[in-house]
């Protein structure tokens, strides 16, 4: 048992240093969301996937998030940053349980949630349905939305 949590996490730790390397900036806090995602990303497009360690689709799609990001990098270059976002995480700074710090910082209320930002504004939101293949084309017809 000790050596499954072990293995789990160093896949979670795999996964975690590929986003990076991919340009997936990853947010901890509130106030990191509100750095990083609203000033910092001012005029760029920011994809925001808000998901859970403990959600089984969330950690389904993240690696094809990341794969989507390193795609969309290349095409679109600096009109657009992703970024991911863990709901225990965010919640872990505050007294609120994932679901509601998630509701107040972006009105989220189901993860997996893909969101596109600029200038601190939501601009379109998409919850994850059931087909995994369909996620990413959605977003990826979401994003080009925004950008063209």
């Amino acid at each position: 048992m000790i050596e499954l949590r072990k293995e789990d996490e160093l896949q979670r730790e795999r996964e975690r240093m590929e986003a990076i390397a991919a340009g997936v900036i990853q947010i901890n806090s509130r106030s990191e969301f509100e750095q990083k995602c609203v000033k910092d990303a001012t005029g760029r497009l920011m994809v925001v996937f808000w998901g859970g360690s403990w959600c089984r689709k969330c950690t389904a799609l993240k690696p094809e998030f990341v794969k989507l990001t390193v795609e969309l990098t290349r095409e679109y270059g600096e009109k657009i940053l992703s970024a991911y976002c863990d709901a225990k995480a965010i919640s872990r700074a505050t007294d609120q349980p994932p679901s509601a710090i998630l509701k107040d910082v972006a009105g989220v209320s189901v993860v997996p949630t893909i969101q596109c930002w600029r200038n601190g504004q939501i601009l379109s939101e998409y919850v994850t349905g059931v087909e995994k293949k369909d996620v990413m084309p959605t977003v990826r017809k979401m994003v080009a939305e925004h950008l063209i």
